[in-house]
């Protein structure tokens, strides 16, 4: 979705390296880029660099750089229009997908009689013997407030709750759970990563595939 302002974090070396900002003006013309110079302690933490340019009390939009998502607009504006929600956490069933490591993702538990309300969100680990059909974490999440979630991070921070050494943003939607927040989850209709090579080289094959069977 597009927003009135692009807040980009990459990799000091990559940004000196690669033509990084270039890219960033043509699809963000009001945008801050702002290099991390080192390697941080997770995603989460990477995220906070941001602190000082989020409004309180406007909406928040989190995506890495390493997917693409086809969504519904129309059932994305739902959500955007029921004030109830807090949140939203962006999911794919990944069903007859090819993954490496179903382990290697977050999933979402929710609430068995809504089937959208998160209820927990687990890092790192599958909540089923069928991962395939439960709602992994594409690793896209929206806020309706972005106080919401710098509390959530600092929460969790401050906690020391980390998976496998990190802090991830899923796990510290969590804490807003527990705050009595309502976050939904938001299937989308598509998700491609590239985030290993073994991911884009499914996505290469796949790509040149149906180039080659539709021209």
């Amino acid at each position: 979705p597009k927003s009135d302002l692009g807040i980009f974090l990459p990799r000091e070396s990559d940004y000196k390296r690669h033509p990084i900002s270039k890219l960033i003006n043509q699809i963000a013309e009001n945008n801050v880029i702002i290099p991390i110079k080192k390697k941080t302690e997770g995603q989460a933490i990477t995220c906070l660099f941001a602190k000082k340019h989020l409004l309180e009390n406007k909406e928040l939009f989190i995506a890495s750089c390493d997917y693409e998502h086809h969504f519904n607009f129309n059932k994305w504006n739902e959500i955007l229009e029921d004030k109830t929600i807090d949140g939203a956490v962006w999911t794919y069933r990944m069903k007859s997908g090819i993954i490496k490591n179903p382990s290697s993702f977050a999933y979402c538990q929710i609430n068995n009689d809504d089937q959208k309300t998160v209820v927990k969100i687990i890092e790192k680990k599958t909540i089923s013997s069928n991962p395939e059909n439960d709602p992994l974490v594409t690793g896209t999440f929206w806020l309706r407030q972005s106080k919401d979630i710098l509390y959530a991070i600092e929460t969790m921070i401050n906690e020391d709750i980390l998976v496998n050494g990190e802090y991830y943003v899923g796990t510290s939607i969590n804490q807003l759970i527990k705050k009595g927040k309502k976050i939904v989850i938001f299937d989308v209709n598509s998700w491609i990563s590239y985030g290993d090579p073994f991911e884009l080289k499914i996505y290469e094959y796949w790509k040149d595939y149906f180039e080659q069977n539709t021209n």
